[in-house]
């Protein structure tokens, strides 16, 4: 009895770890996410910033278009 539920357990595990392997390999890929912008470092050229992303250039920040967007950086930018 207990040799079964260890099976059981076994063949539940195997389908989970392969599922999330599955989920890692045809996820999201390219755009804003955090896989994305832990990619991202210091000295990078825009293009290779670019290639990472792989989104047009753009504002794709959620907040209204105002001076606190970005945690204030669109007011820092324009000074």
């Amino acid at each position: 009895m207990k040799r079964r539920w260890l099976k059981l357990l076994v063949v539940f595990a195997g389908l989970g770890l392969a599922g999330f392997l599955l989920y890692l390999w045809l996820g999201p890929s390219g755009g804003i996410n955090r896989m994305s912008v832990l990619r991202i470092k210091a000295g990078m050229t825009p293009e290779q910033v670019d290639a990472v992303i792989r989104l047009p250039y753009g504002d794709y920040s959620s907040q209204p278009d105002d001076s606190k967007s970005s945690f204030g950086m669109k007011q820092q930018l324009e000074d």
